[in-house]
């Protein structure tokens, strides 16, 4: 069986690497201490994950020591290594943690393997219970070395433990919490939480010492995947201009963690964003709505009264002429109201919709139809090209006519007198097409 060491780390109280430091007079390192007993409980190779520059420097100590106690393998553990469909954060420089390191022996590993840190002492017992598990136990099964708190902490401050939920002899959960001694009191904050409570002194902790086998490697890189997945997809949906979306940052550690949070935030801004923009929009839209209709007010009274002068027997030509003027700017003030009403409605989507079968050929003849004089007075000449069939849209056909017209009034203003003007509607994958062009 295989001996994992991850030894790639350094320690930040420590400032070099505590892996290779002498803890007694005989110059031995923790890592002999760990090799003695492992080898003593059954494993035959030792498997270090270091960083490649330490190589030959971890090849000259640990290497020389242990060449003739049990076989060494050395494998790196590199930020570039990781699976295949992963990206890597930009602003990451550093290796991940302990699933990328063992995902670092991938090519090396046998079927089944314990882990340990290299600057931990674990003791002979540990050992045999994790390999006596692993040689009984089958592809689903892992194990893991259980510690009480008390025994686990340092003097000088606070530890990071595995904090262990039990059902009987099964672990259902392993949380990563800071554990220190405080006033005689043993006291425990999940990590970066800081919630401190009290736990008791015999709570079974990890140290980071797993037997497992390679369908764990399986498993790491299937859900880095399918985390980075995750990530990716709410990204998307953000982009695609979708509220509301967030990723659950529970499970996740590290540069993933980090990616959460910042994509929920960004999620978070993005909805408030679009928020404020549609409140802004509502205020905008009523007020459209309420000016319009105080312009519609007192307009639908001069639009009676120029019917009622219309109706007079007014001889000055002059006056009638006023008249005439009066009747079809009021008129047409009143269609811009109407058709302002109708564009707020539309935006603040309370717009109501008749929907129906349209036959679009018979609308646009129609429409060439009405307007008829007045392409005659411009001189416009209207061809036509249409499919032999009816073509059916559905749609409101008050809607649909008022851009028909709205177009054909474009027509009339801004067509050079005296050309052509070419009306074509084609069918393309179920849609249809309507043309106008001036030439």
């Amino acid at each position: 069986m295989d001996l994992v060491v991850m030894a790639a780390g350094m320690g930040s109280r420590f400032g070099g690497l505590k892996q290779v430091a002498p803890i007694d007079e005989d110059n031995n390192f923790i890592l002999d201490y760990s090799i003695y007993d492992a080898v003593k409980a059954g494993f035959d190779r030792v498997i270090f994950i270091i960083k490649k520059e330490n190589y030959e420097y971890f090849k000259q100590t640990i290497g020389e020591r242990l060449k003739n106690v049990v076989k060494i393998e050395f494998v790196f553990q590199d930020i570039n290594n990781i699976p295949k469909n992963v990206k890597i954060p930009a602003n990451r420089v550093k290796p991940w943690g302990t699933a990328h390191a063992i995902y670092s022996c991938k090519d090396v590993v046998q079927d089944k393997f314990a882990v340990i840190n290299a600057d931990d002492f674990y003791g002979y017992e540990s050992f045999k219970i994790v390999a006596d598990f692993l040689k009984n136990s089958n592809k689903n099964e892992f194990v893991s070395a259980g510690y009480y708190a008390k025994n686990t902490l340092s003097d000088k401050g606070s530890v990071k433990r595995g904090v262990f939920s039990l059902d009987g002899d099964i672990a259902k959960s392993l949380q990563e919490c800071e554990i220190e001694l405080r006033n005689g009191e043993l006291m425990a904050t999940i990590l970066d939480q800081d919630n401190w409570h009290k736990i008791d002194e015999n709570t079974l902790v990890s140290m980071q010492m797993f037997g497992f086998n390679r369908k764990l490697i399986d498993e790491i890189i299937k859900e880095y995947i399918e985390k980075q997945e995750n990530i990716k997809n709410v990204l998307k949906d953000i982009y695609n201009g979708k509220k509301d979306v967030y990723i659950n940052e529970e499970n996740l550690k590290g540069t993933l963690k980090e990616m959460a949070i910042y994509v929920n935030d960004i999620s978070d801004g993005f909805s408030n964003a679009i928020e404020e923009n549609l409140k802004s929009e509502r205020l905008k839209t009523e007020l459209i709505t309420n000016v319009s209709h105080d312009i519609r007010t007192p307009l639908t009274s001069i639009i009676n009264y120029v019917d009622l002068l219309k109706n007079e027997n007014i001889q000055d030509e002059k006056v009638k002429e006023y008249i005439e003027i009066l009747d079809k700017k009021s008129n047409r003030l009143k269609k811009l109201t109407e058709d302002l009403i109708e564009a707020s409605k539309a935006s603040s989507g309370n717009i109501k919709l008749n929907i129906e079968e349209i036959k679009i050929k018979e609308l646009i003849n129609q429409t060439i139809g009405e307007f008829k004089d007045k392409f005659e007075e411009k001189g416009l000449l209207i061809e036509t090209k249409m499919p032999g069939r009816e073509l059916k849209i559905n749609a409101d056909s008050r809607y649909i006519y008022r851009i028909i017209e709205n177009l054909f009034s474009n027509i009339t203003k801004y067509a050079q007198e005296n050309t052509r003007v070419y009306i074509d509607i084609t069918e393309e994958n179920s849609m249809i097409r309507i043309s106008i062009k001036n030439i």
